[in-house]
């Protein structure tokens, strides 16, 4: 195992025990060194690359999410000026420093939300998450040769009230480097019997 994997798993414990975020205070206090982990910590059991500007996500980059909507695409954007800024882990890891927008999906509909990366050798990721707060992204997607490095996600809304997301671009580079993404971003809407694929 991984030193990192075994300090998340660590850390993973040391919430656990002595509770984080709003969760009601152990009953005996924890040690200073276990509180300030979990401080620390906020429910992100994560690590940002050892490139990233400061060692924790910084949720303030997170929280200053633009919005994003149709019909109103964001060009010309680049990844340089974003930064880490949530936990939400997925499938396709964290990727380079992030651009924050923020979504709202009517009821009955499917928000598709694409990342075009200017460079197509370079590939996008896109991930979509309920809050900043969140320990693991809700869909997520990644581009490729095949897709010409544009990576999308398909959001359906099946309920009687609107949802809201927060996705965050960047460029997919595993986990150990801070490359960015320059991009176009938009949001589609589209009825359920339109469809939504990743690859368009």
């Amino acid at each position: 195992m991984r030193t990192g994997d075994v300090r998340r798993a660590a850390l993973a414990a040391v919430i656990a025990i002595a509770g984080c975020g709003d969760e009601a205070a152990p009953a005996l206090d924890a040690p200073p060194a276990v509180d300030a982990a979990v401080d620390a910590a906020a429910a992100c059991v994560v690590d940002v690359p050892a490139c990233a500007a400061a060692p924790t996500p910084v949720r303030a980059l997170c929280e200053a999410a633009v919005e994003l909507t149709p019909g109103a695409p964001r060009v010309g954007q680049d990844s340089a000026t974003g930064g880490f800024g949530d936990c939400a882990a997925s499938g396709s890891g964290m990727g380079g420093p992030s651009r924050y927008y923020r979504i709202v999906v009517p009821p009955g509909m499917i928000a598709r939300v694409e990342a075009v990366p200017a460079d197509p050798a370079t590939p996008g990721l896109v991930r979509a998450f309920d809050e900043c707060a969140a320990i693991a992204a809700t869909a997520s997607a990644r581009g490729g040769d095949l897709t010409r490095g544009r990576a999308a996600v398909c959001l359906p809304n099946p309920d009687a009230a609107a949802r809201a997301y927060v996705i965050a671009v960047s460029q997919y580079s595993g986990e150990a480097d801070c490359l960015p993404l320059a991009f176009d971003v938009a949001i589609e809407l589209r009825l359920p019997a339109v469809g939504c694929q990743q690859i368009e």
